[in-house]
């Protein structure tokens, strides 16, 4: 009995862990405004991918910063001031050591992703010398480490300070201090594949610099319409009738649909050599046939 119910919690404790990766696929948003995910305590230890879902940091704690502590980690930034304290951000300070923190998402959708956009707030927590927070992203079959590996930029995203002088507390949902910043990323992330993006913070006497109210929309291309069941029916020596059904547009609109023949072409396709298009006249999914006649012998 000791050894079932043993298995039995590692069994589910498994579980919980598969869980805890954070999925899109195309057509689907991630959004973190970090308010319930931080609360307003810190998170010591902060065990990646667990204490947050998908979330990653290269600090052993997440403690709490209301911008007055200029030690070297990454934050979660707060404080009751312009918005309540239950308003967080996640940030970092560099002052020796270089700090990261990053989203890890999976594709688990059927397509691939071709782009995603991206927009957050930036905010500045305490202020110093002129920094930025860096934005990359890293893909891969299974992408874990927020240090290793082949980290691309993307500077659209990159988030500098605004106060630049002094070395004080700032209140980051202040207007003076939070800018908005969106772009879309253009990269193919293939069905079961993960990509990682990350804020880095570089430099000594660093100011603390923030996001929130992050979201992340996959796109995908246009994908083929799909059409079954195509058959031939009432064949002569010169005219057949021909039918399919149009399962679904593809994300797109239908603007013609029909049929295509060939007497040389064993591969014919609209714009063909010897290739002869027959529209049908429908722009709706579904069943369609034409009749077709005047066919030589050796028509396909």
């Amino acid at each position: 009995m000791r050894k079932i119910y043993f298995l039995l919690l590692f069994f589910l404790f498994s579980i919980s862990c598969v869980y805890s990766q954070v999925s899109i696929a195309v057509g689907g948003n991630y959004s973190e405004n970090f308010d319930a995910a931080l609360g307003t305590a810190s998170i010591a230890p902060y065990t990646n991918n667990t204490s947050v879902p998908g979330w990653y940091i290269t600090s052993a704690n997440l403690n709490v910063n209301t911008g007055s502590t200029n030690s070297n980690a990454v934050y979660n930034f707060g404080i009751a001031g312009t918005n309540p304290v239950t308003d967080r951000a996640l940030g970092a300070i560099s002052t020796s050591t270089t700090h990261r923190f990053g989203l890890r998402l999976l594709n688990n959708g059927a397509s691939d992703i071709t782009s995603f956009n991206i927009s957050f707030t930036g905010e500045q927590w305490r202020s110093f010398n002129a920094g930025t927070l860096v934005f990359e992203y890293q893909t891969g079959t299974t992408v874990t480490s927020l240090t290793t590996g082949t980290w691309v930029p993307f500077s659209t995203l990159d988030f500098t300070s605004l106060a630049t002088s002094g070395g004080a507390a700032l209140d980051g949902n202040a207007p003076a201090n939070r800018t908005a910043k969106s772009g879309t990323l253009v990269v193919n992330v293939p069905s079961g594949t993960e990509i990682f993006f990350r804020w880095t913070r570089a430099g000594s006497s660093s100011p603390g610099l923030a996001i929130d109210d992050l979201s992340i929309t996959a796109n995908g291309g246009v994908a083929s319409p799909s059409i079954t069941s195509p058959t031939a029916s009432a064949i002569t020596i010169s005219a057949a009738t021909l039918s399919a059904n149009l399962v679904n547009d593809g994300g797109s609109s239908i603007t013609a649909r029909g049929f295509v023949w060939s007497t040389t072409n064993n591969d014919p396709l609209i714009g063909g050599a010897g290739v002869t298009n027959i529209v049908e006249g429908g722009t709706s999914t579904g069943t369609f046939t034409s009749n077709l006649s005047g066919l030589p012998s050796g028509t396909t």
